[in-house]
């Protein structure tokens, strides 16, 4: 169920500004961290790369909250595209030099993905309720995993075949500014005032201690895990065609899985969500032993699994406690999303930077040091998980 002010219409250009976006995630951003790993042959890079793109995100995260409310969710949403349009032309233009400039185009990328998750948090906190964001969020992962299925495939042949990744960005910047210059209609906010005595509020809430340790174990750990494996397939594998195949096939697995539990009821949802995460921490605990591509496929597989079963349920519980942390304050959905991203980045920066560290004082080669933090943080979501389970209703 959603809010009775969402207007059918706005629900349907809010599902059309989410599946745009992450179209060119799937189908292009996906493959930039192996342009950039086949030009630099290091996964410390990638590693940096992370950390200027997360810097970008807050940056762009910052700026678009607090002048959300004075233009509108149509006409950032418009900025947004735009931001992005620019920023893969640039790439284009510079395809040659990444080596020389990916920090600047990883913080450039960041400030437009960072616009994006300021519309993303504040509709969807403000604009539904519990039953609603549930829903929202199966059908958002429904669509993104029938994206998944075709367009990281795609991809990966074309650039097999061609070796053109700049004809890729050039196809980014074509679809972002074809989305910016769609007609749109989100509605409008009323408040046109950020205020500080929300986030002091949200600050002083029991919960909100358990809330940080929890989102920042999970930020923190993900962000490290997720900085490897933007390369470790292709690393393995050997041709972009394996990993977008592998990524497809992937796909067609987790919506299999999001399907299925598409009516349950929350009990259940919980329990195999549980059940997933063990399963998929198993399977990273065996791939940082055996390091052999059947136990890569295998972990991918059991990925599949806790993204269909098990990601919404957490994305789900994570909205409940945010819903829970602003109950009886004064619209404080642009208050909360600004708390919860400081979060998220100051977890995201300490867990890369720990992860230079580790790459740089490391007696082993690169990838050996990266088998050994795979296994250490190999049941990371099933904690995170549990951590959010215990602070929700």
């Amino acid at each position: 169920m959603q809010n009775p002010n969402l207007k059918r219409h706005h629900f349907y250009y809010f599902f059309l500004f989410l599946t745009t976006f992450q179209l060119v995630n799937i189908a292009i951003w996906s493959y930039y961290p192996i342009l950039l790993y086949k030009q630099l042959r290091s996964i410390d890079a990638i590693v940096q790369d992370n950390i200027f793109l997360y810097s970008g995100i807050i940056i762009g995260f910052l700026f678009f909250s607090f002048i959300l409310d004075r233009f509108g969710y149509a006409k950032i949403s418009r900025v947004s595209f735009i931001l992005l349009s620019l920023t893969s032309f640039v790439i284009f233009l510079f395809i040659g030099n990444i080596a020389e400039y990916y920090r600047i185009f990883a913080l450039l990328i960041g400030i437009g993905h960072g616009s994006y998750w300021t519309i993303f948090h504040s509709f969807t906190l403000s604009k539904f309720d519990k039953k609603g964001r549930s829903k929202l969020m199966n059908e958002v992962y429904g669509w993104m995993l029938i994206i998944s299925v075709v367009a990281p495939i795609l991809s990966g042949y074309a650039l097999t075949a061609t070796g053109r990744y700049d004809l890729l960005f050039l196809s980014a910047s074509a679809i972002y500014l074809f989305a910016a210059i769609l007609p749109r209609d989100l509605g409008s906010e009323s408040r046109t005032k950020f205020r500080g005595s929300e986030i002091t509020a949200i600050l002083k809430e029991k919960v909100f201690n358990r809330y940080f340790f929890t989102m920042f174990y999970h930020t923190s750990t993900g962000s490290v895990m997720d900085a490897m494996f933007k390369v470790i397939p292709f690393i393995m594998l050997g041709t972009e065609l394996k990993v977008g195949a592998l990524f497809s096939v992937v796909a067609v697995m987790t919506g299999v899985f999001s399907i299925l539990s598409r009516n349950w009821n929350e009990k259940r949802k919980r329990l195999v969500a549980l059940d997933s995460f063990i399963l998929h921490g198993g399977t990273n605990l065996a791939l940082a032993i055996s390091w052999t591509t059947p136990f890569l496929i295998l972990r991918q597989i059991t990925q599949s699994i806790a993204q269909g079963f098990a990601i919404p349920v957490f994305d789900s519980i994570d909205y409940s406690i945010r819903e829970d942390l602003t109950k009886g304050k004064e619209e404080s959905a642009i208050e909360m999303n600004l708390v919860s991203e400081g979060i998220y980045f100051i977890s995201r920066l300490t867990g890369l930077i720990i992860l230079l560290i580790i790459f740089e004082f490391s007696p082993y080669t690169q990838m050996a040091t990266a088998q050994i933090v795979i296994g250490a943080l190999s049941f990371h979501r099933l904690l995170s998980y549990l951590f959010g389970v215990s602070l929700s209703k």
